[in-house]
């Protein structure tokens, strides 16, 4: 289960390396444009504890933060690959056909037959477009225990939230074994 959900948090980006010599942390953007980032009133640790954050440089992937009692590259490594939550309800209603990151991932994934592959476990872009990350239920020959599948339609067919389910079709990419 992804962190967060429990608590009504929702994650928008992680900590990764420090940032200069006066305890600047580099915080990776999860959101769809930087700027959005800056807009939300109020973050979150993990555990629901308030995070008194002020940014600073705009980075390629994201942007240079302080935090409060943060003052030295150490104290700033200490909060590496830690995530930031922001409360759901700052997220603004989405257009029909497009999904928040956080809202299909513990989706299980189906094939168009009605047979259970797995669960998405996360959501990737490594240049190119996002990407699916589906955690199998069973090993599959030259593919493994985890599957990517890029995320467009001619590979994913539907998405229904309320039903907790994303529909593939893995047609001459992927052989499914197993039962409906």
């Amino acid at each position: 289960m992804p962190p967060g959900p429990e608590k009504g948090l929702t994650c928008v980006g992680r900590f990764s390396d420090p940032y200069g010599v006066k305890g600047g942390i580099r915080l990776k953007s999860f959101t769809g444009r930087l700027e959005t980032l800056k807009q939300y009133q109020a973050f979150f640790t993990k555990s629901g504890e308030i995070l008194p954050l002020s940014f600073g440089q705009q980075l390629k992937d994201g942007f240079v933060v302080t935090l409060e009692g943060v003052t030295t590259p150490e104290q700033a490594k200490s909060w590496k690959g830690q995530e930031v939550f922001i409360n759901k309800e700052q997220l603004k209603t989405l257009p029909p056909g497009e999904y928040y990151h956080a809202d299909l991932v513990n989706l299980s994934v189906i094939t168009m037959a009605g047979w259970r592959i797995g669960n998405i476990t996360g959501i990737n872009n490594f240049g190119a477009g996002d990407v699916i990350e589906i955690e199998l239920d069973k090993p599959q020959k030259g593919v493994g225990k985890t599957l990517l599948v890029p995320f467009r339609g001619e590979v994913i067919k539907d998405i229904d939230l309320k039903k907790g389910v994303l529909i593939i079709d893995p047609e001459g990419w992927l052989e499914v074994e197993g039962n409906p």
